[in-house]
């Protein structure tokens, strides 16, 4: 059965009314952490983008982030976030550009391993994170499209849904932590 993308979409949003985080005193977890999850130094900064991300999308939903990472740095156990609301729950994945494209990737085996995927945006993950929206899982494979260069299935913004927009402070994203994350 085929859905009609969103009729506001993320692409739709003004760029003033989309949520954003500020990481400003959280820089130094930031950091932590994108070290502790980057295999090779050089790949620090793409990391220190996702944990940026992660952090944002925590505060924005008020859960903490999930902090499993395999031991061979070959990632996580699919999702960043856990979401509770009214008895349910949802695993949610959490995806940052830095530059380039904006678009959501996603490799064709990872879309059954949550439930929705989140796209950000930040050029300066110490400073701020752009939440631009979400889809989820079906939305992927419906409006998704495969890459023949990588095989990474992509996702257009128009085909997101915006989010409300809100400032999401260094203490919202600390408070939504659990609290052995030193920050």
């Amino acid at each position: 059965m085929s859905r009609n993308p969103p009729l506001a979409s993320a692409r739709t949003v003004n760029e003033a009314n989309r949520p954003r985080a500020w990481i400003g005193s959280l820089e130094f977890a930031v950091k932590e952490l994108a070290r502790q999850r980057a295999p090779t130094k050089s790949s620090e900064f793409r990391h220190r983008a996702g944990v940026a991300a992660e952090m944002a999308v925590s505060g924005y939903e008020d859960e903490p982030i999930n902090r499993e990472i395999y031991a061979d740095f070959e990632g996580d156990d699919g999702y960043d976030i856990e979401v509770s609301r009214m008895g349910s729950s949802y695993k949610v994945e959490v995806k940052c550009v830095t530059q380039g494209r904006v678009e959501l990737k996603i490799e064709e085996d990872s879309i059954d391993t949550a439930d929705y995927f989140y796209l950000c945006r930040s050029p300066d993950p110490t400073t701020m994170v752009e939440l631009l929206g979400y889809i989820d899982s079906n939305g992927v494979r419906e409006w998704g499209e495969t890459s023949p260069n990588d095989g990474l299935v992509r996702v257009q913004p128009k085909y997101l849904f915006p989010l409300e927009p809100v400032r999401i402070s260094p203490e919202d994203i600390r408070e939504s932590q659990v609290s052995d994350l030193d920050v």
